[in-house]
């Protein structure tokens, strides 16, 4: 075995990179430093062979030599020149370097001057300059590496897509990089052999702890800040740190992601002027066109005047260039159930509420009833803990509430609609002038994002049919809305094809949020995110209830037992991104929508929150006319209308922000939908999630209470923990090891207090697991806020993430097999914060599970004599290479 990994490090390239082929002879006499027997001869001799690596000096190669900035960017440059051209005749001046620096610089392989060209190269300035010397195209991923795992690089696009691509693996079996250590000239030939030979390009798999949490390793480690359940504060976090492309390159590499081809999106700190003007038009950009500002920086839509990817790549090389990613395209999410043309001559001007099945369903007959009826309302004070009741007079369903709808536009002038659209009072009809000053010209019905002009008319039907959902107009003339005295902001970002530029809604939602919207729906979506729209969303979310559809693809979030065999699982943005309220569907029988996508676990970072109807669903179209469809996109707009009915009824977002309504929308649903599929809906053999359908009545008349449960958990096994001399530090549980457990929850209600978590490994029947010692009876983690999420107190040590400040401590036998997973209990237990007269004691439950290793991980390379005997296991995660002149001894009866 150990001799047929030794040949895999020796293998000739059976195929290389387009236009890789040998260019000079070999001969063993060539360096004096380099011989057959070497481990590193084959390396040396393709880099060489393949005109990419010269000697160092006429004889010799100083294999064991740092590889220099110089030298770094002259192989980048020769690989680069050889795929795009077909040949690299770089001819060198005085300072011999230059000229591969003028090329790198002039290719987007630098960004910029780099000091020093004399000094050696690090390992992480290496793998940054490498990876820019060849298309993304060409580095095809083969292996799963996720976000985080590399364990001493939280992220860095370039490392991740060399590790993704088998072009490094790394010095151990977890992967470690070693980003600041100085890289050999041999290692280097080894890692360019490799990137312009896919044949060579090596497999390993890196992924982050059971549970989906990163997790932690020895203390010098950087985990990335957005690490899941390490900030006790709103669910803001599972959204985009970099560009979809970059973070899910498979599934952009597929195909089925559609974006522009005209335009991309970049974010800068400020306007670009003088030469960062000339930089974008060398990099093909025409135009820009600005769409809206963050706290920090400015976002624009950038015209190209060449291939869009290649304009990305080069803008992306751009030093004052923040962020660029592609605009991509969604879709509204429609099925039709009827054509709209077959109804005309049957339903004008009758009166159609009779079809409306589901004003009978969702408590909403009772929660109009309670709206208008003097009443007292529940009084909610999260800041001082306290809660009591006001006096309410009554109000009309959503009276005073503006629902934007971001959509196809929305037909203004149908009889059921007009008397409910909001109009901008501030601004002239088509005068041609911005008179009340807000950046927009025109806007007196809304806003066209599509076309920039202040007519938003509906052009398609989709999202006249959505905003008839919400707030048809009571007039016994057809339908009637939910909200039915909410105001319609019609805001076009859709074109008349249904289809959705990421640039267009990202302008949809500033306009929106801006103008005083206090619920915006999206009933539109698709797989991929982008980080422009969830900067927009971000900043919405702070006044404005966001909500949006799941999609009618049928499919779940994340992997489930059928759906992950067949590949058939993708979260669907915005629905999925933990801010906005995604809306899955259900028919008149609380049955799950054939067509909806659904979610597969309790809150995390890409989750659906709840059903309502959504199948048949009669509403307006253009044209005084009227249609029955069905799809998610229907249910989203119920959602909206509930919550401008709560809205209406707690109005002060100061004292009841998003999260609230959110709460009071998601905790308050009674009945669980009905799975449609429980045979294929299934997770390692158990039904997926159920969310609840939602309920107008309970959402306006419950107190909130807590609702609490797992969002996510990670572990340290530091040296020295609980004194054991068994822990290594090294981020993964060993047999004999003992772990500092610390686990995020998720509220989705009420403030809890008192909360206190605990874990048990003794099963259903009674039966402890044998290998498993819990030591802390429990950890207190105080008040966990409504809507919110709070973990077990990270301990920062130099901006290192390095412990729990509530930790539970659990040891692993020392005789624990090998590969064993055992299924722990999470005890979750609290009182309700805000009711002070609820005496109650909430509790409840959850599995989960851990991987215990016994074994030792063989290195990548032996260099030094090694035994390994019997009475230990030994495993190779990937290949271990033996460098000549050591010796390998394996004992009989060895396990390896």
């Amino acid at each position: 075995m150990l001799l047929v990994l030794a040949m895999l490090f020796t293998m000739a390239p059976t195929a290389a990179a387009s236009g890789f082929q040998k260019r000079r002879s070999w001969k063993d006499s060539l360096f004096t430093d380099v011989s057959s027997g070497d481990w590193c001869y084959e390396n040396v001799k393709n880099a060489y062979e393949l005109e990419l690596m010269s000697g160092y000096s006429d004889k010799t190669f100083k294999p064991s030599g740092d590889i220099t900035l110089a030298q770094t960017v002259a192989v980048a440059a020769r690989i680069h020149a050889i795929h795009s051209t077909g040949k690299a005749n770089f001819k060198q001046g005085s300072t011999w370097y230059q000229v591969y620096v003028d090329y790198a610089l002039k290719n987007g392989i630098l960004k910029a001057e780099l000091k020093e060209y004399n000094r050696a190269a690090t390992r992480l300035e290496f793998a940054e300059i490498l990876a820019q010397a060849l298309p993304k195209a060409e580095l095809s991923q083969i292996n799963r590496v996720d976000d985080g795992a590399i364990p001493d690089v939280a992220s860095n696009a370039a490392v991740y897509l060399l590790y993704r691509a088998g072009v490094i693996i790394g010095y151990d079996a977890k992967g470690t990089f070693r980003p600041n250590d100085t890289i050999s000239r041999s290692e280097s030939a080894a890692i360019v052999t490799r990137m312009v030979t896919p044949s060579l390009r090596q497999k390993t798999t890196l992924t982050v702890a059971t549970g989906g949490s990163v997790t932690p390793s020895a203390p010098e480690v950087n985990l990335p800040a957005e690490a899941p359940g390490t900030e006790p504060v709103d669910q803001t976090d599972g959204t985009l740190t970099q560009p979809f492309d970059l973070e899910y390159p498979d599934l952009f590499a597929s195909g089925e992601i559609n974006y522009s081809g005209e335009q991309i999106l970049i974010k800068v700190a400020s306007k670009p002027t003088g030469s960062q003007q000339n930089s974008l038009k060398k990099a093909g950009v025409s135009s820009l066109e600005h769409l809206m500002d963050t706290d920090d920086a400015k976002w624009y839509k950038a015209y190209v005047s060449d291939d869009v990817n290649t304009v990305m790549g080069k803008v992306r090389a751009l030093s004052f260039v923040l962020l660029a990613e592609y605009d991509f395209v969604y879709e509204t999410e429609t099925i039709i159930e009827c054509n709209p043309s077959d109804l005309d001559s049957t339903v004008q001007g009758n009166k159609l509420m009779d079809q409306q099945w589901y004003l009978r369903s969702s408590g909403i007959k009772d929660g109009w009833d309670y709206l208008k009826e003097p009443h007292k309302r529940p009084h909610y004070d999260e800041e001082n803990g306290t809660t009591g009741s006001d006096d309410v007079s009554g109000v009309v369903a959503g009276e005073g509430i503006v629902v934007a709808v971001i959509d196809t536009g929305v037909d203004y002038t149908h009889t059921d609609l007009a008397a409910n659209i909001w109009i901008n009072r501030g601004e002239i009809r088509g005068n041609g002038i911005d008179d009340d000053g807000n950046g927009y010209v025109d806007d007196y019905y809304g806003w066209n994002a599509v076309a920039e002009n202040g007519d938003p008319m509906d052009d398609n039907g989709h999202g006249t049919h959505v905003a008839g959902i919400i707030a048809a107009v009571n007039n016994d003339e057809g339908t009637v809305g939910i909200a039915y005295n909410a105001k319609i902001m019609a805001v076009k970002a859709g074109m008349a094809s249904g289809y959705f530029n990421q640039s267009s809604i990202a302008k949809a939602i500033a306009y929106a949020y801006e103008n005083g919207a206090d619920v915006i729906n999206m009933s539109f979506g698709g797989s991929a995110s982008s980080i422009l729209v969830q900067d927009a969303l971000e900043k919405a979310y702070t006044r404005c209830v966001l909500v949006a559809a799941a999609g009618n693809n049928g499919i779940p979030n994340e992997p489930a037992d059928y759906y992950r065999q067949e590949g058939r699982f993708q979260p669907f943005y915005p629905a999925a991104l933990p801010y906005v309220m995604g809306v899955m569907s259900v028919n008149s029988y609380g049955v799950e929508s054939y067509f909806s996508n659904w979610d597969v676990c309790w809150h995390n970072s890409k989750e659906y929150e709840v059903y309502a109807p959504g199948e048949l669903m009669i509403s307006t179209i253009p044209g005084n006319r009227y249609a029955t469809w069905s799809g998610t996109s229907m249910a989203a707009p119920v959602v909206s209308a509930i919550a401008a009915l709560v809205r209406s009824e707690y109005r002060d977002p100061d004292i009841y922000p998003t999260k609230f309504v959110y709460g009071q929308i998601s905790g308050t649903c009674e009945t669980a939908a009905i799975c449609c599929k429980p045979a294929d809906h299934t997770i390692n053999g158990n039904l997926h999630h159920l969310p609840g359908i939602v309920n107008v009545y309970n959402a306006l008349t419950a107190l909130p209470e807590p609702c609490l449960g797992l969002y996510d958990f990670a572990y340290f096994d530091t040296v020295g923990l609980m004194d054991n001399d068994k822990n290594n530090g090294d981020g993964v549980i060993d047999a004999g090891e003992t772990i500092a457990l610390g686990f995020c929850l998720c509220n989705s209600w009420g403030m809890s207090k008192n909360t206190t978590v605990s874990v048990s490994a003794i099963n259903d029947i009674g039966i402890a697991d044998p290998y498993v010692t819990v030591h802390t009876a429990e950890a207190n983690y105080g008040n966990v806020g409504t809507y919110s999420t709070q973990d077990a107190g990270k301990i920062m040590e130099d901006g290192v993430w390095v412990g729990w400040e509530r930790p539970i401590y659990v040891t692993i036998s020392p005789d624990c097999p090998n590969d064993y997973i055992p299924v722990l209990k999470l005890f979750i237990s609290c009182e309700n914060a805000l009711n002070a007269n609820d005496d109650t004691v909430y509790s409840g439950e959850t599995a989960f599970t851990l991987e215990i290793r016994n074994g030792v991980i063989l290195p990548n390379l032996i260099k030094e004599d090694m035994i390994l005997t019997k009475d230990t296991l030994y495993i190779i995660p990937n290949a271990t290479l033996i460098q000549g002149g050591a010796t390998v001894t394996v004992e009989p009866g060895t396990r390896i």
